[in-house]
């Protein structure tokens, strides 16, 4: 551990796949360590993997809860006390890296790497941006080295 960061927070910075990162090695799990696996995060692997294949896609509560058959309520409590944080606020963080990654690998303009992402609302997409990368799309395409970007919490 450096300062206060945990080491997979340092991984994520420098190679700006947080999400991908956090689920290779489930260290967003509490009570894991990486390459450890439990019978109860199995059934998050196929949430994961759906969101993987369908982010740019229109994405709803029972379309989550339906990949491991649970009822929506449930659902939500599950995936947050395994995951850490809500279905929705996981699948926007994945959304945003996709986003990122465009933007630094192509020339596309924001709107449509917005709409390649999932999201409808430019607005949101923007706030959602911000929320995890620290400054909004063009400042993050405009950066020289956007590994050097601060890290929100």
């Amino acid at each position: 551990m450096t300062g206060n960061m945990p080491m997979p927070f340092l991984i994520m910075r420098e190679e700006g796949k947080s999400l991908e990162l956090l689920f290779a090695s489930q260290s967003f799990i509490p009570g894991t360590q990486a390459g450890e696996t439990s019978g109860d995060v199995n059934p998050l692997k196929a949430v994961f993997s759906y969101i993987e294949s369908h982010y740019g896609e229109k994405i709803s509560l029972e379309d989550l809860a339906g990949t491991i058959h649970m009822n929506r309520n449930y659902f939500c409590r599950f995936f947050k006390e395994k995951a850490g944080k809500t279905p929705f606020s996981y699948l926007n963080e994945y959304r945003v890296n996709q986003a990122a990654s465009q933007l630094l690998s192509t020339r596309l303009p924001i709107t449509e790497i917005a709409l390649n992402a999932g999201f409808e609302n430019m607005s949101y997409f923007i706030r959602q941006f911000r929320r995890c990368k620290g400054c909004t799309p063009s400042a993050y395409r405009n950066t020289e080295d956007p590994k050097s970007l601060p890290i929100p919490f």
